[in-house]
């Protein structure tokens, strides 16, 4: 065999056990749900609208959804671990999620993290 071809081959066989171990590497990242933070309540702008309902709820003895009817939404921190069980670093330039309860979606978001994790953390 030709020396080209030798040479050719052991590269393009090194090229494929590097990209091998980075696809490794990325496919062993865990994400892991360490801490729900409470942050704030949302409240309802007051209008006529809202302050109707709620004096309908109040006077039927609907004390629940007369509460509920003052809260627009809850924001809460949601504390998230990164860890690489493969071998070689990876870099995580943004994280995209969803976010279930009980298979029902509760919402989405981004986190533009841009760093490199490495093996073993």
């Amino acid at each position: 065999m030709n020396k080209f071809v030798i040479i050719g081959i052991v590269l393009f066989v090194i090229v494929a056990i590097i990209l091998g171990l980075f696809a490794y590497s990325y496919i062993q990242l865990g994400v892991n749900l360490n801490d729900v933070e409470f942050q704030s309540i949302d409240w309802e702008p007051i209008s006529w609208e809202t302050l109707l309902k709620l004096g309908l709820n109040t006077l039927s003895g609907n004390w629940f959804n007369a509460a509920f009817d003052l809260i627009q939404g809850v924001n809460l921190n949601l504390v998230f671990g990164l860890s690489n069980n493969g071998l070689l670093p990876v870099y995580i330039p943004d994280l995209y999620y969803d976010v279930l309860i009980n298979n029902i979606s509760i919402g989405s978001g981004v986190s533009k993290i841009n760093t490199i994790i490495n093996p073993g953390k």
